[in-house]
């Protein structure tokens, strides 16, 4: 990974489930911070292998390794919501995080 192509800025952002005034549970998102990253969309082939998961891979989004980011995390990207479906430490060496992620509405 090229520090170089980490040119977009994202918003990562982790949900709080909160008590409303009726006494029922709603979701908000906290922001947590906004970083560098490379947000690479997948090509036709690479969505087709992606689908083998249980959610659909539109997107892969690359950070600097960070320990806290879960898969009950989103990402914002200008207008854009991503669900982050898997992290993973390419080369285990805790310098970079791919983030794989399906474009739309957060669940």
């Amino acid at each position: 990974m090229a520090i170089g192509k980490m040119n977009k800025r994202v918003l990562l952002q982790y949900r709080q489930d909160v008590t409303d005034a009726g006494g029922g549970r709603a979701i908000t998102w906290v922001d947590k911070e906004t970083v560098w990253a490379e947000v690479k969309p997948l090509r036709g082939e690479d969505q087709i292998h992606a689908m083998g998961l249980r959610y659909p891979i539109t997107h892969r989004i690359t950070i600097r390794y960070r320990s806290d980011v879960t898969p009950e995390w989103r990402i914002q990207y200008d207008s854009r919501s991503f669900n982050i479906h898997a992290k993973v430490d390419p080369d285990e060496d805790k310098r970079f995080l791919i983030l794989s992620c399906e474009e739309g509405v957060v669940t």
